[in-house]
């Protein structure tokens, strides 16, 4: 499947992010942009999950369709799980790898922000953020929260680790690691 096919199936057609808004911050923001990657039976590995970002100086509605490769705010635009493998913890996985590898950037970022429906604040808050706000942005027709978490080398909860790797998902379809 490919990130996009994997958007799709986890958010609301209203809320799913587009495959150029994808390939946007996957080209701008690579370094945020990150996959989990699943090799079962060390044949053709397939991208199950991803976690993307971009990078601002304020968390608004506008500030989340660009990337400003100096901002100190680190704004999380997806965190998605291909379907067979949600609830068996690749998102927690994900995200204590994900925010591990932020902090050991050391490149400026202070926080990072997100928005998060009411359902998901308990996963969120579970893995240290920390709910500031009923958001002013509107994304689609539900509520959102705004939601934080300070960056630092002391911030790290210990979590089962599963490796997540960087690839680019939208390389020739049918290359290996493309997530095509």
């Amino acid at each position: 499947l490919t990130v996009h096919t994997i958007e799709k199936s986890s958010y609301p057609s209203d809320e799913a992010a587009s495959k150029s808004s994808l390939q946007y911050r996957q080209h701008h923001a690579a370094p945020y942009f990150r996959c989990a990657v699943l090799d079962e039976h060390g044949e053709f590995p397939q991208v199950i999950g991803y976690i993307c970002s971009t990078r601002t100086t304020a968390f608004t509605a506008q500030s989340m369709s660009q990337h400003d490769s100096a901002g100190p705010i680190l704004a999380m635009h997806s965190v998605a799980v291909q379907e067979p493998y949600r609830r068996k913890g690749i998102a927690t996985s994900m995200l204590a790898d994900y925010l591990k590898a932020m902090e050991a950037m050391d490149d400026g970022i202070e926080c990072i922000q997100l928005l998060a429906k009411e359902s998901l604040l308990g996963f969120y808050v579970k893995c240290g953020f920390q709910v500031t706000q009923l958001s002013p942005i509107r994304h689609g027709k539900d509520m959102w929260f705004d939601l934080e978490r300070k960056l630092n080398k002391d911030n790290l909860q210990a979590q089962q680790e599963r490796p997540c790797w960087i690839v680019d998902s939208f390389a020739r379809e049918g290359a290996l690691g493309s997530g095509n």
